[in-house]
């Protein structure tokens, strides 16, 4: 008994030799993927901070409260450089398809569209072709 147990001793590690790496990989896959998951739903926790700021600011400074917002809520997970905020304005909606840039003034409808390159990983993050995207509409808040 005690031969056979010795024969069989090297098989065990040759079989976690083969079989860590693996699990390793799909371990770091898993977290991941959770990362980039957390990362999105704080983006757009954030744009509907920055739409509700924009509002209230009727219009003025988007790239100051966005660049604010961003900082306070990427907690590590989002790089807020790799973010940009891009702000269209017109008088109503269907205006927006030629609306002029910026987020426009009182009573003006405003589209906030974000783009965030997460990348799967980080270090794979410039060969990332598509970024991650969210528009939202509002209006600006009129003056009182």
């Amino acid at each position: 008994m005690t031969r056979y147990m010795r024969r069989q001793w090297g098989a065990i590690s040759v079989e976690f030799a083969v079989l860590a790496p693996v699990l390793f990989l799909l371990l770091i896959l898993c977290l991941e993927v959770g990362r980039v998951e957390l990362a999105r739903v704080l983006l757009e926790r954030a744009l509907y901070d920055i739409s509700y700021q924009v509002r209230l600011a009727q219009g003025a400074d988007v790239e100051g409260i966005s660049a604010r917002v961003l900082a306070a809520n990427s907690h590590f997970l989002f790089d807020p450089s790799d973010v940009v905020v891009t702000a269209t304005h017109a008088e109503s909606v269907s205006g927006l398809l030629v609306g002029a840039a910026g987020a426009g003034g009182a009573g003006q409808v405003v589209q906030l569209e974000l783009q965030a390159n997460l990348g799967v990983l980080r270090l794979l993050r410039d060969r990332d072709a598509t970024p991650y995207r969210l528009t939202m509409l509002t209006v600006n808040e009129a003056q009182f």
